[in-house]
């Protein structure tokens, strides 16, 4: 992941900037270079319903960066997050207004309220297995 070292700018001066590959996101006046997505990332999120942000630790992140990125769209209206880190098949699981909860191998991951799905880590790291 790479930041752009440039002055700060609006919101509404990033909008009109050209699109990127790999995507750019904007963070309080910094553009940010988005890992190139691998194929279990997308797996994973043609799963799930809007408002749920889903990050998935590359070794190449640092995990700041990425709990910034989930607090900033639950800041901003999104319901839930979740931080999924491959290395110790665990998830860190953000709530608006609350404290983040640890979940790994059988705990039971909270979803968004509606939506009829009872899910553990352990299920989701088996999504992550590109064999599967």
């Amino acid at each position: 992941m790479s930041v752009a070292k440039s002055a700060s700018l609006t919101l509404e001066e990033f909008l009109k900037l050209p699109e990127t590959k790999p995507a750019s996101i904007y963070i309080d006046g910094e553009i940010i270079q988005k890992p190139m997505p691998k194929t279990r990332h997308s797996r994973l999120q043609a799963k799930f319903a809007p408002n749920w942000t889903i990050e998935i630790l590359s070794p190449d992140q640092s995990s700041n960066r990425v709990t910034s990125n989930i607090l900033h769209c639950l800041k901003y209206g999104y319901q839930l997050g979740w931080l999924i880190d491959p290395d110790d098949r665990s998830v860190l699981v953000f709530k608006s207004h609350q404290q983040p909860e640890f979940c790994h191998r059988e705990d039971r991951l909270p979803v968004l309220d509606g939506i009829d799905l009872e899910l553990t880590g352990e299920q989701v790291f088996g999504w992550l297995k590109m064999n599967a």
